[in-house]
């Protein structure tokens, strides 16, 4: 098995961290002064401290991953992870190991966001060679969209930043609404998002519109939909499915 290119140290995860916090505040969802005052310390101080002039001690740091729930394995990258896991499986089978979450995307219930308690299971690369961030989805689709996905059991969701901020309106998103889960095209639109392929004359929780105002797009849009098929963990799931993210649908 590969080495890793970069070695995981400790230093890497503070960058990370810092990387992580930074990126959340130029996204609108944090300020320097709401952070400060969440783990106890001046804004100057925390200012500094994203700037690079003071240092991320390990203190702050654990202040840090406490008051936005971060836990460290998710600084660690997909690649590292999975390598992990194959070393401690033996290295046995092909393929990447992929965060299948617990729960499912839903209109009916709480959307699922990854989390610590997450299962991993061994995809084959063909499903996630161009996934950056994958994650497996149980998914149920609601009637806006059953006639395209009502045979669908899971999905992978690219869940990087950049992918789910470059809204692109062939490609299909999961939604986090209401607290619910939905699967639809999206455009954006300055201070809004506008969901696409809606049929009017069908109730639905989710509007044609999201005015975003102070919410960041990230809060919605949860995950560009790279592929769906049958369950992720059943024979033969490489030949059966679609890669939405290379197919637009009528």
């Amino acid at each position: 098995m590969p080495t890793l290119a970069v070695p995981l140290t400790f230093a890497v995860l503070q960058n990370r961290l810092l990387r992580h916090v930074r990126e959340r505040v130029a996204n609108g969802e944090l300020t320097e002064r709401g952070l400060a005052r969440m783990i106890g310390v001046s804004q100057p101080h925390m200012h500094n401290i994203l700037k690079g002039v003071r240092a991320l001690t390990s203190d702050i740091g654990d202040l840090l991953i406490a008051a936005l729930g971060v836990s460290l394995l998710e600084l660690a990258e997909t690649e590292e992870l999975g390598q992990a896991l194959e070393a401690r499986g033996g290295g046995q089978g092909t393929g990447r190991q992929v965060r299948l979450v617990q729960g499912q995307l839903s209109p009916f219930e709480r959307f699922p966001d990854p989390g610590p308690a997450d299962d991993w299971v061994r995809v084959p690369d063909v499903l996630v060679a161009a996934v950056r961030r994958p994650a497996i989805m149980a998914y149920v689709a609601d009637i806006e969209v059953e006639h395209l996905f009502g045979g669908v059991a899971n999905i992978i969701l690219e869940m990087d930043e950049a992918a789910r901020l470059a809204v692109r309106p062939e490609c299909w998103y999961a939604i986090r609404w209401g607290g619910a889960g939905y699967v639809r095209r999206l455009r954006r639109n300055p201070g809004a998002l506008v969901v696409l392929g809606q049929r009017s004359w069908r109730p639905s929780n989710l509007p044609d519109r999201i005015p975003l105002g102070d919410l960041s797009a990230l809060s919605v849009i949860r995950g560009r939909v790279e592929w769906c098929g049958p369950d992720i963990r059943t024979a033969a799931i490489a030949q059966s499915g679609s890669f939405l993210s290379r197919r637009m649908f009528s």
